[in-house]
C-alpha cells in the first residue's frame, strides 16, 4: 500500500517570506543554469575529443562500402543467390518490387489516354492505369505492343548493402588503441 503525503495548503504569506521563497528560488535557479553549462561544456569536450576519429572512421567505412560495392557488382553473377557470405559480414543485392514506369515525354494523364484508345483492358472503371496488369503482364508478347504504343515500360530497382556480423565492444575498443 503506497502512503501519499499531505500537502499543507498556505494561505498566508507575508511579503518577508515571500522575498525569502523568491531568494532560494534564484540561488537555485543560479545553481541548476551553472551545472546545466559545466554539463554542456563537458558534453562538448567529449564531442570534441571523439569528433576526428568519428570522421575517419566514417570515411573510411565509406572508402570499404564502395569497395564492397565495386566487388560485388563485377563479380555476383558467380554468386549463389542474391548475398555472399564474407568472413567478418555479407554483402548483397535487394531487388525492388516491380514498377510502372513511363517516357519522360508524357504525363500519366497522356499514357491514360492513349491506354483508353489502344488497350482499354488496361484502364478501370476510373480511367486510372492498372499498373498490376501491366506489371503482370511485362514478359508476354503483348506487352511489347503496348510499350511501343504507349511509351511506358517496366523496371525493377536493384540496390546494394553491406550488413556486419555483430562484435563485442571490447573488441572494437581494444582495436582502436
Amino acid at each position: 500500500m503506497a502512503t501519499r503525503a499531505k500537502k499543507i495548503l498556505i494561505t498566508n504569506i507575508t511579503h518577508e517570506e515571500a522575498e525569502q521563497a523568491m531568494a532560494v528560488f534564484a540561488k537555485c535557479n543560479t545553481q541548476l543554469k551553472w551545472i546545466e553549462s559545466k554539463l554542456e561544456e563537458e558534453k562538448q569536450q567529449i564531442d570534441n575529443k571523439y569528433l576526428g576519429e568519428i570522421a575517419h572512421l566514417k570515411a573510411s567505412m565509406e572508402e570499404q562500402l564502395d569497395l564492397l560495392q565495386i566487388y560485388g557488382q563485377r563479380s555476383k553473377d558467380a554468386w549463389k543467390g542474391k548475398s555472399l557470405e564474407l568472413i567478418h559480414g555479407k554483402i548483397g543485392f535487394r531487388t525492388g518490387n516491380p514498377k510502372l514506369v513511363k517516357d519522360k515525354k508524357f504525363t500519366w494523364d497522356a499514357v491514360t489516354e492513349l491506354l483508353k484508345k489502344t488497350f482499354p483492358a488496361f484502364i478501370r472503371q476510373t480511367y486510372e492505369i492498372n499498373k498490376e496488369a501491366l506489371i503482370a503482364l511485362r514478359d508476354q508478347e503483348e506487352f511489347k505492343a503496348i510499350k511501343d504504343a504507349c511509351y511506358v515500360d517496366v523496371a525493377q530497382d536493384e540496390s546494394f548493402y553491406v550488413e556486419a556480423n555483430k562484435e563485442d565492444l571490447s573488441v572494437a575498443y581494444s582495436i582502436n588503441r
